[in-house]
């Protein structure tokens, strides 16, 4: 079962952590912009905003991974 991107990342607690609106910044690094533009165009710490791009993509990892161990130890 595939999960949404909603379900793996939790964007409630990520944006009063980092007191911003994530699913906004997700949406403009999807059209293309960079971390500068992203930073400049909301106000944001670029340093901040490579954390939080970070902690999405350890989210991620971390799904896959949990999906790649479900996959293959129903196979023995």
């Amino acid at each position: 079962m595939k999960k949404k991107r909603e379900d793996i990342i939790d964007f409630a607690k990520l944006s009063k952590k980092y007191r911003t609106n994530v699913k906004r910044i997700v949406s403009l690094w999807q059209k293309g912009k960079d971390d500068f533009e992203v930073s400049s165009s909301l106000g944001i710490d670029y340093f901040t905003l490579k954390q939080l791009r970070y902690e999405i993509e350890q989210a991620h990892l971390r799904h896959r991974y949990q999906s790649w161990i479900n996959s293959h130890s129903l196979q023995r």
